[in-house]
């Protein structure tokens, strides 16, 4: 495929899924504080961010610094059957919804030609159940959940599964994550990496990244290129935005660009 005007050319496109498309990131983000405070201590949202966010693995050093705040003798397995249900409380059509901009840049992406991918570390039920919910499977030629590979993010595995399968080489493709964890799975597989900053982790850093952007409306300006004077008219099919949600081995850090467009 030929890179467009954007300033970042690509053959094809591969995004993460949760925090990055749909803000299912918000809804663990109650679900762990809801469970903090359900044992009477006070939420680390630094730590949830730093070690939890993208990374399934890290539910077990959260529930050790609860049981440290809290004093509760639980064993992880007890603290994961709470906090499932917390889960069952806020994964919710009420409280996920596609983030700004995400129904927009892959109508626009799919119109143009790009092949698009999606890599998550979520299993493949909860893809599914998402990508279903707001009418995204039909824009992606290939999609990789966790559960499908031997390991998960930051391990490249899923990066590499999903650029296989869409028929390019890594280094051919540009992923969109939110998370350092996701960050770094891509940069492993070869991928030139757009991190994108959403409100519960705009104080991480990302030393895999390419380039750190604001918002989707910047991945679509480095992919597509400046947005057009008039809107294109409403096609059908086009995905659902956020008010109308309801019926991760290592790589070499590379130079970051943060771009404030």
């Amino acid at each position: 495929m030929r890179p467009g005007p954007g300033s970042v050319g690509r053959a094809a496109v591969v995004f993460d899924l949760d925090g990055t498309l749909i803000d299912s990131v918000r809804a663990d983000f109650l679900a762990c504080t809801a469970l903090f405070e359900e044992c009477g201590a006070a939420f680390v949202p630094d730590f949830w961010a730093e070690r939890v966010c993208g990374n399934t693995g890290g539910y077990p050093a959260l529930f050790a610094v609860l049981r440290e705040r809290a004093a509760v003798d639980l064993t992880d397995a007890a603290l994961r059957e709470r906090l499932a249900a917390q889960w069952a409380r806020f994964f919710t059509p009420e409280h996920v919804g596609l983030l700004p901009g995400a129904g927009a840049l892959l109508d626009e992406l799919r119109a143009c030609g790009v092949p698009l991918g999606l890599a998550s570390s979520s299993d493949r039920e909860w893809v599914d159940r998402w990508l279903g919910h707001f009418g995204l499977a039909g824009h992606f030629a290939a999609t990789v959940a966790g559960d499908e590979v031997a390991r998960r993010k930051p391990d490249p595995a899923v990066y590499r599964a999903a650029t296989a399968r869409l028929g390019v080489p890594p280094s051919w493709c540009v992923a969109v994550e939110d998370s350092p964890t996701g960050t770094a799975a891509a940069a492993a597989a070869g991928c030139t990496v757009l991190a994108v900053r959403t409100a519960l982790l705009r104080q991480l850093r990302y030393p895999h990244a390419d380039h750190v952007v604001p918002d989707l409306f910047a991945v679509r300006r480095l992919l597509i290129g400046p947005e057009s004077a008039a809107a294109a008219p409403p096609r059908a099919g086009r995905v659902r935005e956020p008010h109308q949600s309801a019926p991760e081995a290592s790589a070499r850090p590379k130079p970051t660009k943060d771009v404030r467009t």
